[in-house]
């Protein structure tokens, strides 16, 4: 049938495991990040907490180097500052060395299941605090 499975209410590792077993790809749920309403991620988008010298950082990643550089050049042109990565294990790195208020990820990662990533941000109480913002790209409403 060509389906996707969304799976929400994820809240423990054990439970993300099971999914992709399963073949479910993507989910969502307490796991990766508390309940935040649309509003509130306008509101960071509008005004992001000051930095000295601009507005928040934001780490952006994606496997895919045209969609992240499009990503990044319109945060940019925004205002915000921004770091760059093209899998999750070298976000992994910059979240935990770099200080940065949000992430925006595309859940298409070639070196980690998008359910890993999250759950290794939200386990080290270094990166817990952050919000993560899923993208879906133009390759992701062509896919059959």
């Amino acid at each position: 049938m060509g389906l996707r499975c969304v799976a929400e209410g994820v809240e423990r590792p054990e439970q993300a495991a099971e999914l992709r077993t399963a073949g479910c790809e993507m989910s969502q749920g307490y796991l990766f990040s508390k309940p935040i309403e649309a509003m509130q991620i306008e509101a960071f988008l509008i005004s992001p907490p000051q930095r000295q010298g601009g507005r928040g950082r934001v780490l952006v990643v994606d496997g895919d180097k045209d969609s992240r550089e499009g990503t990044v050049r319109k945060l940019r042109l925004a205002g915000f500052e921004t770091l760059e990565a093209g899998t999750g294990g070298m976000a992994l790195d910059l979240a935990r060395k770099d200080s940065v208020d949000l992430i925006v990820i595309d859940p298409h990662l070639s070196d980690m299941h998008p359910l890993e990533f999250g759950s290794e941000i939200k386990n080290d109480a270094a990166t817990a605090h952050l919000p993560m913002l899923a993208t879906a790209s133009l390759r992701d409403s062509l896919a059959p």
